[in-house]
């Protein structure tokens, strides 16, 4: 399987030693954050700098044509944890407390909840990673909305880089 990751930010750093060590290419580029093609699938990811609410951290990312990122995969959540940043992500029981879904209406089937989470201590009703854990995938944690975060957008893409040159993929 071929990795192909994107960085613009020195926070991305533990990120790409995670993709080192799994045998991946990291690839640098100062236009774009993250960028990770596979086989099966293909996403870019935009880490934020700065610190929002759920909902206008959600905001941001539509208005950057993507969603707050949908975590489905093991390898995917180890790559988010790997930021080392406190993130929202698309994870929200606000319809019916206790039944939590992803932004794209989807049930969430697999989960990294810190032991304890999610507990809905003073209606917690967004998720976020919470960089404090220091296991390598569980890290989740249920936050009131209203909080100020960091948050992590996501935009599937549907084509497969090989039939892209790289300085082509430079120019975007």
């Amino acid at each position: 399987m071929l990795v192909y990751a994107v960085f613009s930010a020195g926070a991305a750093t533990q990120a790409a030693e995670h993709l080192r060590c799994r045998n991946s290419v990291v690839v640098l580029w100062p236009k774009l954050s993250l960028c990770i093609f596979l086989s099966s699938c293909c996403s870019c990811y935009y880490i934020s700098p700065d610190k929002k609410t759920w909902d206008e951290s959600r905001k941001d990312c539509q208005a950057r044509k993507a969603n707050l990122v949908i975590i489905d995969s093991r390898e995917e959540q180890a790559l988010i944890k790997a930021f080392n940043k406190r993130t929202w992500f698309g994870l929200t029981d606000r319809q019916v407390e206790g039944t939590w879904r992803w932004v794209d209406g989807t049930s969430l089937n697999t989960s990294y909840w810190v032991k304890g989470e999610p507990n809905n201590l003073q209606g917690e009703d967004c998720a976020l990673v919470d960089n404090t854990q220091q296991h390598p995938v569980v890290a989740w944690n249920d936050v009131p909305c209203n909080h100020t975060n960091s948050w992590i957008c996501e935009r599937k893409v549907m084509f497969f880089l090989t039939t892209l040159s790289l300085s082509k993929f430079h120019s975007l």
